[in-house]
């Protein structure tokens, strides 16, 4: 299972950097994307890692951080983020196109965000997961 787990974790921090080299490309609807892929592999990871079991097939971030007992203030950033999951992707889910619905202020934050889940994920798996 150890295995599984760290491809799920080392896939989550690729995608944070995909992330921010996407906010520095300008391409800031694909960040928030990749913002969020990054949370819900690496809530996926923790998941495995505290359960030794598949994770659930779910893109709510919201549910994952439920399920691994995350503390209020990152319960409240996936609340925040797990809307992008739909809106960065399909131009059919909001009255704007996802790439002119986000900008370099609201990625970043949305970034900012996801590295805090991350981090606070990363001080729930314990040392071999950096």
């Amino acid at each position: 299972m150890k295995r599984v787990i760290s491809q799920w974790w080392k896939q989550a921090n690729r995608d944070l950097l995909t992330a921010n080299n996407c906010i520095t490309s300008g391409d800031y609807y694909a960040s928030v994307f990749f913002s969020e892929q990054a949370i819900e592999k690496g809530l996926k990871a923790l998941y495995i890692k505290l359960f030794d079991d598949a994770p659930p097939r779910t893109h709510h971030i919201d549910k994952l951080a439920s399920l691994v007992n995350a503390p209020l203030d990152i319960m409240d950033a996936t609340y925040e983020l797990s809307e992008d999951y739909m809106l960065s992707r399909y131009p059919d889910v909001s009255d704007e196109l996802p790439f002119e619905l986000y900008n370099e202020g609201n990625s970043k934050i949305k970034l900012v965000r996801a590295k805090e889940i991350i981090s606070w994920a990363k001080s729930q798996m314990g040392e071999d997961y950096d």
